[in-house]
């Protein structure tokens, strides 16, 4: 450990970039073992399997859409509170009231 820290920057990038370059190939094959594993996997999947997949999917859609549209009806209340906040301190500098 010493002896890393001793060592000159150059050095220390020279060894970190070939060891990632080292490494480069194998995370390559790996990624590429996983999609295969994937790939096959899905297409030994029984009927039944896809169609709770599919229902799955299009439960996940459904709550989605309706997550999208609870953000938007906040959004709309969050402006129409804004600008009733502003009518109130209106209100409130016409009449002088703290």
């Amino acid at each position: 450990m010493f002896c890393w820290w001793c060592l000159p920057t150059g050095v220390k990038i020279f060894t970190q970039s070939a060891f990632r370059e080292f490494q480069a190939p194998i995370w390559n094959l790996t990624s590429r073992i996983d999609d295969l594993s994937n790939y096959w996997g899905h297409l030994t999947d029984s009927k039944k399997t896809l169609i709770a997949k599919g229902r799955e999917l299009s439960r996940l859609n459904s709550d989605l859409r309706l997550q999208q549209f609870r953000e938007d009806e906040l959004f709309e209340e969050i402006k129409r509170i804004q600008i009733l906040e502003k009518k109130l301190s209106k209100l409130n500098s016409t009449m002088n009231l703290n």
